[in-house]
């Protein structure tokens, strides 16, 4: 059955079982949004003037979500780390913040599930504090490139920024970290986010880039999602040529974007 499903998505792009189902090759009707955000991460992005939500189209991580989600519950810290291009920013941005959304509607409250993203910067301190400004009080700050803290960012402005951060949390805010793994070193130095890293890497393994069948079944499911079809044989002749290239995920989005 697998060998079959690999044939029909060959040259049919579509599986077996779908096929069996009598569902129909292709929709009357497409969402009008491209499905595919180019270089960019999944989130909330203004495109000629207007906003359009590219979080639909995120999938392929939902190990990785309910993972940090809990992680996030009980922890209130939780480190991401990852190689450049694996997606850390858009697994954030459009899955864990997504679902933690998700669960706050779900609870059947008059609450909103509030955060702040915000990458360090070289002076992350006031950053942090214009976002707080503009959203007080929020349940999660996301702070993305943690190792600006090292490559822009002088030690002084690094030293207040943690120390706000874990004051932050003991007040019971959420913090959630993405960061390179090259720079897991120089943050492990650091006496006071020497536990709650260890404590991470623990629960959550580095993130990797996706491999490439898991990652031609997020393609279909972005476009099956704007009711788009890949003209059969296309993504044989694309993923032929991804083989073994490195940064697949972004390179793969941008070139379907364009």
């Amino acid at each position: 059955k697998a060998e079959l499903n690999a044939v029909c998505n060959d040259f049919l792009e579509n599986s077996f079982d779908h096929l069996a189902k009598g569902k129909p090759l292709f929709q009357d009707k497409y969402d009008t949004r491209c499905p595919f955000p180019g270089l960019g991460v999944f989130d909330k992005v203004n495109v000629n003037g207007h906003q359009e939500d590219y979080r639909d189209f995120f999938f392929g991580r939902d190990e990785e979500i309910k993972t940090i989600c809990d992680m996030e519950k009980e922890l209130k810290f939780v480190a991401v780390i990852g190689g450049s291009g694996s997606g850390k920013s858009s697994l954030i941005r459009a899955g864990v913040i997504r679902q933690l959304e998700i669960d706050t509607r779900n609870k059947n409250t008059n609450e909103s599930f509030k955060s702040i993203t915000l990458p360090p910067g070289n002076d992350p301190v006031q950053k942090l504090k214009a976002e707080l400004e503009k959203i007080p009080n929020p349940n999660l700050i996301f702070i993305d490139q943690f190792e600006e803290l090292f490559t822009i960012c002088g030690e002084k402005q690094r030293r207040e920024f943690i120390k706000t951060l874990l004051e932050l949390r003991e007040h019971g805010k959420s913090i959630i970290t993405t960061m390179r793994q090259e720079f897991l070193g120089d943050c492990l130095v650091i006496e006071e986010l020497h536990p709650l890293i260890t404590t991470s890497l623990q629960r959550l393994k580095p993130i990797e880039t996706l491999k490439l069948d898991r990652l031609r079944d997020v393609v279909n499911r972005q476009a099956e999602t704007a009711n788009l079809r890949f003209e059969p044989g296309l993504l044989a002749i694309i993923f032929d040529d991804l083989h073994n290239e490195r940064g697949a995920m972004p390179l793969l989005q941008h070139c379907l974007r364009q």
